[in-house]
């Protein structure tokens, strides 16, 4: 895949909007952050924003409240034919999606799926969310190999020198892939690649110490993180977990009897009829 050329002030401004974008949050940037962190000239980054700007991975939107001037967003998906091919390690690569979101997605995720030889996903894991990484590699979903099929996968990826990744949601698919990894890691050396997955949200909303809810659609699955006070009997789940602070720890298990502020966070089958999806700010896709 031809990669997009951009000159070295086009490079440094998408590299700040990137990191803004997946590290800090940040939907939009203003012309002032821009300078101000990159220690480009105002020439400079006008310069790189029309670069980046023609060739659609950078857009302008009127910032209202401070009338004529213009703040900056990372187009996100277009960004797949500027991330530069890097070769990745001989093994197998486990990848944590977390909440499984496109924009929840690190670039170290991207490049580990594009060079992998062999990429199988769990059911829990839409084909589109790795689809549109747009790898040339082997997709598959995982429980279509046996032990002894995957054994013979690793067998030949190895001898060619290749890497495999598993991508998952640890969160549900633990005990699925459990047995893939020691099979795995008794062959070859594994990786682990991770994001911001539901516990992690869980512990910070358990922290907060406030009553909300958050639902997030991936594919035909809805992961629903309820804070609460009063407890929650989830009903038709696929899985449930409870986050609640028990003398001083954070504990994390089956939904139980306690008392005081705790998180659940319940995994149920999509239905047509859903309430209205609310993702904070921070995770929302671009």
């Amino acid at each position: 895949m031809k990669q997009v050329e951009l000159s070295p002030s086009g490079r440094i401004v998408l590299s700040y909007l990137e990191y803004e974008h997946l590290i800090n949050g940040k939907q939009y940037v203003t012309f002032k952050d821009i300078v101000g962190n990159t220690g480009l000239s105002q020439r400079s980054v006008r310069n790189a924003i029309m670069e980046l700007r023609a060739k659609s991975l950078v857009e302008a939107v009127l910032d209202l409240d401070e009338g004529r001037h213009h703040k900056y967003r990372l187009i996100f998906k277009n960004l797949i034919d500027v991330l530069p091919e890097a070769p990745i390690k001989r093994g197998v690569y486990i990848i944590d999606v977390g909440i499984g979101t496109f924009s929840n997605m690190t670039f170290k995720m991207y490049r580990v799926i594009r060079g992998s030889t062999v990429v199988l996903h769990t059911p829990s894991v839409p084909r589109e969310l790795l689809e549109y990484t747009k790898c040339t590699c082997a997709l598959d979903t995982l429980t279509n190999y046996s032990l002894e099929k995957f054994n013979k996968l690793i067998d030949g990826v190895y001898n060619a020198n290749g890497a495999i990744s598993i991508v998952a949601d640890l969160t549900l698919d633990n005990d699925l892939i459990e047995p893939y990894i020691s099979l795995a890691k008794a062959k070859m050396h594994l990786f682990s690649v991770s994001t911001i997955n539901p516990i992690t949200l869980g512990i910070n909303m358990l922290f907060m110490n406030k009553e909300d809810k958050i639902i997030i659609k991936r594919g035909n699955l809805n992961i629903k993180l309820i804070g609460t006070n009063t407890a929650v009997q989830p009903r038709n789940t696929i899985k449930a977990i409870c986050i609640y602070k028990q003398n001083g720890n954070i504990v994390i298990g089956e939904p139980s009897d306690i008392n005081g502020f705790r998180v659940y966070i319940i995994y149920e089958q999509a239905t047509d009829q859903q309430e209205k999806i609310r993702i904070t700010a921070d995770m929302d896709d671009t």
